[in-house]
């Protein structure tokens, strides 16, 4: 039985993989995010973060594909894909398989450094960091990754797309408590570029971005 489910995640594989070769590029995301210690500005910020349609989003763990037979796979948002196939239902896999995938990577490589300083910081809390691999789709196909924290620390949108050129749709948070809205929040579009690192900061926190193509 063991054989016979090692032999079926390897025809999954190599079927997304042969998929992928035919669609786009793929790149790898690197996130740090960090709470400042003490922060003050004068500076006035929108109230609520206006927070995209769920139907715009994907989970960043796809909790259906952990709890099934696929759970080995790191593959995110994939689930009726590898169903489709494990069913047999040829006819459905292609109709189910998403435009933009995202595959959970497990270590830091650009961004390890900044990380380990951040940690050694006195005035600067490190809240978390991420990592994936993703392609990058046109604007019309890209969805929004989303991820909170289980204790409502901090969460994020991303949503990365090409128009002519590279782009970065963010809103990251913080303290999301209770029912009154997001109110410490970062809200940014831009135009990014390979190979390049980002940060964004608010008064009370602040995020860095690396993307790197594959």
């Amino acid at each position: 039985m063991k054989y016979f489910k090692f032999i079926l995640i390897i025809i999954i594989l190599s079927s997304f993989q042969a998929i992928k070769a035919e669609n786009k590029d793929e790149y790898k995301i690197e996130i740090v995010l960090f709470d400042f210690n003490t922060s003050s500005t004068n500076e006035i910020f929108k109230t609520n973060l206006d927070e995209p349609d769920i139907n715009e989003t994907v989970e960043f763990y796809d909790t259906e594909l952990i709890n099934t037979a696929s759970k080995y796979s790191k593959f995110e948002n994939i689930s009726s894909y590898i169903s489709s196939i494990i069913e047999y239902q040829y006819n459905k896999k292609m109709a189910s398989y998403p435009s933009t995938w995202y595959r959970e990577s497990d270590n830091l490589e650009i961004l390890e450094n900044f990380k380990n300083n951040i940690s050694k910081d006195n005035n600067i809390k490190l809240l978390g960091h991420h990592s994936w691999i993703q392609n990058i789709p046109e604007f019309n196909e890209s969805k929004y990754l989303r991820f909170k924290n289980n204790d409502f620390d901090y969460g994020f949108y991303i949503k990365l797309y090409k128009k002519r050129f590279l782009h970065l749709d963010l809103k990251s948070f913080i303290n999301q408590k209770g029912n009154n809205g997001i109110k410490i929040f970062i809200d940014k579009e831009h135009r990014i570029f390979n190979e390049e690192i980002y940060l964004f900061d608010h008064p009370e926190f602040g995020i860095l971005f690396s993307i790197n193509k594959i």
